[in-house]
């Protein structure tokens, strides 16, 4: 579902990239970014998911893992939006 949202918001980039007839340079940087988000959400997916393979009961270093692999795509997402906001009000 967050793979979902974000993968919109990254083709909706791409269109802000169109119309706002931004650089070579400036399209780049959005679209890297775009896309290591949707990496590290994807990398983060597949780590809850295993995780979820080896125990259906609570294990407080499983939470702790998927709360740093979660916390690494939200900052991701946050680095994402800020290259995005500088780089079309600036």
């Amino acid at each position: 579902s967050n793979f979902r949202i974000m993968l919109g918001l990254v083709v909706a980039s791409f269109f802000l990239i169109y119309f706002l007839k931004l650089s070579y340079i400036e399209s780049v940087i959005i679209i890297f970014a775009g896309i290591l988000m949707l990496i590290v959400e994807l990398i983060n997916t597949a780590f809850e998911k295993s995780l979820n393979l080896i125990t259906k009961h609570h294990n407080e270093d499983i939470k702790y893992i998927k709360d740093i692999m979660a916390g690494a795509a939200l900052i991701v997402s946050l680095v994402w939006l800020l290259i995005l906001t500088v780089i079309i009000l600036f």
